[in-house]
Parts: structure tokens; sequence; C-alpha cells
């Protein structure tokens, strides 16, 4: 799993942030969008994004068939020091 780059201009933050996003994935596994649910700091925002698109995905099914899916994936960002 891709681990999302810590911003460097935001490396003193005192708690936890929170980016959680909704992700369309198509029939075959592919992700087709992204989109940022809620944020508690929106420099985070882009770097879950990428994160996130670097991940595969399993086909999601319905009834036996390949189907589209969406999640939603929360991402929390803690100082790495």
């Amino acid at each position: 799993m891709e681990v999302p780059e810590y911003p460097v201009l935001a490396q003193t933050p005192t708690r936890p942030v929170r980016v959680t996003l909704a992700a369309l994935v198509d029939k075959d596994g592919t992700l087709l969008e992204t989109k940022v649910l809620r944020s508690t700091d929106s420099r985070f925002n882009n770097g879950a994004i990428v994160a996130l698109g670097r991940w595969k995905f399993s086909v999601g099914t319905t009834d036996g068939a390949p189907d589209t899916f969406v999640m939603v994936v929360p991402f929390v960002f803690i100082t790495p020091w």
C-alpha cells in the first residue's frame, strides 16, 4: 500500500491530520475519480490523492458480474518525528 508523502511545509502539526476521500473504481479495477470528502488540513489533500492513485484495486462484483463501485478511504497523517 502506498504511503502518502508528508508535506514539508506542514511538518509541525500538533495533532493528526485526517483526509477522507471517495474513490470511484471501474469494473476492471481502474481508479476513475477521486474526491475529497473531508479534510482537517487541505495541505495534505494532494498527498492522499496521489497515494490512492498508486493503489491497485480488485474488481468489484454484483451478483458475480464485474461492477463499478465507490469506496470511502480515510487517511490519517501523524508527524513522523
